[in-house]
């Protein structure tokens, strides 16, 4: 029964390995990539960047905050601009050349022309206002709109450092299950080779010992992908 359960146990292993290898290149755009394999070292290397500077650096580096950012520059210039039709406007203009019949350019008359130009706006309908109030309407929607972008990325980091923290307690607690647990199968093997212990004590240390470390190698995955996380959330890839 226990071999037929491991059997079940692996096939089940692979088929997950198999389908998230088929995301992962889905998500690379490659779907037809040939066969590979993903180094990674699965220890436990502690996360260095602070909640703060992790929200600083996600508020300076989050594409999608950037183009809210510009979006909200573009419609403050834009209220601007709908505003100067309340005003006079005042152009001006200067040109210098040169006038004679004389062939030679020396023996010319210099010339300056200077101008000036005020344009004042006549009474159009309110259509300033409506331009205004427009533009200000939109205004306001953008800048609504950064304030929840902003509110939703403190939220992410928040969310992913207390995942990180919560990885980061388990990872020592399943450590130690897993060294008790290669100490009990050690033991049980001890007896057994001394005639004193039994198959059954034997084949339940050894599944403690699986699931230990089984568990154990799950916190450093949560771990790794919570610091993946923050990085996403952050900006950064």
């Amino acid at each position: 029964m226990d071999l037929s359960n491991a059997k079940l146990s692996l096939i089940n292993a692979e088929n997950a390995l198999n389908i998230a290898q088929v995301n992962l290149n889905n998500a690379m755009g490659i779907p037809d990539a040939p066969e590979y394999e993903i180094e990674d070292e699965l220890t436990f290397q502690p996360f260095v960047i602070t909640p703060e500077e992790a929200v600083a650096k996600a508020f300076e580096s989050r594409p999608d905050l950037k183009s809210i950012i510009a979006q909200r520059q573009a419609a403050e210039s834009t209220v601007s601009v709908a505003r100067s039709g309340y005003f006079p406007v005042l152009s001006g203009s200067a040109s210098y050349n040169k006038a004679g019949i004389n062939e030679h350019p020396s023996e010319l008359n210099d010339g300056w022309q200077v101008g000036a130009t005020l344009t004042v706006p006549l009474f159009s309908g309110f259509l300033t206002n409506h331009q205004v109030a427009e533009a200000k309407a939109n205004l306001y929607v953008l800048k609504a709109n950064e304030e929840v972008l902003r509110q939703q990325i403190l939220l992410e980091v928040r969310q992913a450092f207390l995942n990180l923290q919560a990885a980061e307690a388990s990872i020592a607690t399943a450590e130690l299950a897993a060294r008790q647990a290669k100490e009990n199968l050690d033991l049980a093997n001890g007896r057994y080779a001394a005639g004193v212990g039994s198959p059954v004590e034997v084949s339940d240390a050894f599944a403690t010992y699986v699931s230990a470390q089984a568990n154990y190698t799950s916190a450093l995955s949560n771990y790794k992908l919570a610091q993946a996380s923050i990085v996403r959330a952050m900006g950064m890839r």
